[in-house]
């Protein structure tokens, strides 16, 4: 069959649909399928002795002991699986700064008390809330990028940005603060740029506000759209007086990705997943309607009512293990509600924009509420740092908590590097290559630009880098002090 075997029997089939449709899902089970995390599994692991039941390690001692093996874990070959961390949770992710633990649990314990308890160790959430807060601390000082999910992140499933959204506040302070954001979603609407700015509404009037108001035309520079995961990347420009989004060309960007796939290679990958999702959803007596885009296929439910958790697990894995042996970078994942495969994967796009922006993998955070094994914001782990979240809620929180930590250490810093002019290098790239095309943002093919942005030196870096470590010394040093 499509998915890897012969296709199921009809005992199986009949014994799959009593289960699919056999009232609510576990609770408990739903829990475990959302809570997947090597490092946070580690640190439960350090404090929990499975033999007994009792708390082997204080919750202190947990977290020193990893931020330890953190230490030596940054900045280590992500293949050669020779740190202590990898020893411990061969599967962990890559992490590109290291973490103080202590300070983060410090502060989220001021609120929950949680290392008071005798009896009930962190829980999971928990853990991933001081594992957000001491990433923040982290990233902040060397900051240039935040890259954002967008459904169950900023906004509801299926949702909007409205004017009144705390994240349009959110997101032009950071632009302020001289950060590019970029939105870096599964929605891909190939040649429909308009479907993206109904959604963004409320951010494009904000930005609309702000021209009107005085602010410079390069403040747009810093907001960027990557749809369709890796696919299709827009930018800003003031079209007859109002913030349009803009395709960028594919040869101004798309090599940044490092890696190109063939038209035929795609449509065996959709053509595969498609045949799968189709067996499986036979399979478990699913009522669904299949969707087929240029690079993505999906399957999404006939009726009002919301798949169980479960099911929507078992038939991402199935595609999962379909596709496994196909060449094309791709993404097999659950939606919440619904299963789609993408063509590429969000560790593609963040490198493009990488790339084309000049920034470290360091100085990058992505925000996502879907980083267990069936989720499209896991791969983002590979190329930079990551703020795991549930809801639009939680990143505001995170959210601010970065916008306090990009003050104080920029207050702190010695020298102070020029944001890039994105808009202005990327609408200078296209117009030399093409104006008639620029001005109507289209795609097409673009000779690649020989100047991206405005990159700071190798002495500038290493003065931020510099007044970046000097300013965590000095906050080190205080809080030894109080």
């Amino acid at each position: 069959g499509a998915c890897g075997g012969a296709s199921a029997s009809a005992s199986a089939s009949r014994s799959s649909r009593r289960i699919a449709g056999a009232g609510a899902p576990s609770p408990a089970m739903s829990a475990r399928l959302k809570e997947q995390d090597p490092l946070i599994k580690l640190i439960r692991s350090f404090i929990i002795d499975n033999h007994d039941g009792v708390l082997s390690m204080t919750v202190e001692e947990a977290f020193a002991t990893t931020t330890t093996l953190v230490e030596e874990h940054v900045g280590a070959d992500p293949v050669s699986g020779q740190t202590r961390l990898q020893r411990y949770a061969p599967n962990v992710h890559r992490i590109f700064v290291a973490l103080d633990l202590t300070r983060a649990l410090h502060e989220y314990d001021a609120r929950t008390c949680i290392t008071h308890r005798k009896f009930v160790p962190p829980t999971f959430k928990e853990i991933r809330h001081i594992l957000n807060i001491a990433t923040a601390h982290a990233a902040a000082p060397t900051l240039q990028m935040v890259t954002l999910d967008a459904d169950d992140t900023i906004y509801e499933d299926g949702g909007t940005v409205k004017r009144d959204s705390q994240i349009v506040d959110i997101i032009v302070r950071l632009m302020r603060a001289g950060i590019t954001v970029a939105l870096v979603t599964a929605a891909g609407y190939p040649g429909k740029v308009e479907r993206y700015e109904e959604r963004l509404k409320g951010l494009l009037d904000a930005f609309n506000l702000a021209i009107t108001m005085g602010a410079p035309v390069e403040f747009l520079g810093r907001f960027l759209v990557m749809g369709g995961e890796c696919n299709y990347l827009h930018y800003i420009r003031v079209v007859d007086g109002r913030c349009r989004l803009i395709a960028l060309p594919d040869d101004v960007w798309k090599d940044g990705r490092g890696v190109r796939w063939k038209q035929e290679d795609i449509t065996v990958l959709l053509d595969r997943a498609e045949a799968c999702l189709r067996e499986t959803a036979e399979t478990l007596g699913l009522d669904i309607d299949i969707i087929r885009k240029e690079r993505a296929v999906g399957m999404i439910r006939r009726q009002k009512s919301r798949f169980a958790y479960e099911v929507l697990e078992e038939v991402a894995y199935a595609v999962q293990h379909a596709l496994k042996d196909l060449r094309v970078p791709h993404c097999a994942f659950n939606g919440g509600n619904d299963v789609w495969v993408d063509v590429g994967n969000k560790a593609l796009g963040i490198r493009a924009l990488q790339s084309l922006l000049d920034i470290e993998p360091s100085e990058c955070i992505h925000v996502g509420d879907r980083f267990t094994r069936t989720g499209n914001d896991t791969m983002a782990r590979e190329v930079c740092n990551g703020l795991w979240v549930c809801n639009p809620k939680e990143t505001m929180f995170v959210m601010r908590l970065l916008l306090r930590d990009l003050h104080l250490a920029r207050h702190h810093r010695a020298a102070e590097v020029e944001p890039a002019d994105v808009t202005g290098a990327i609408v200078a790239a296209v117009e030399a290559a093409s104006p008639e095309r620029a001005a109507k943002g289209e795609d097409g093919a673009v000779p690649k630009p020989k100047l991206k942005v405005k990159a700071p030196s190798l002495a500038e870096k290493a003065t931020k880098k510099a007044a970046a470590a000097a300013a965590a010394a000095a906050d080190a040093a205080k809080r030894e002090r109080k």
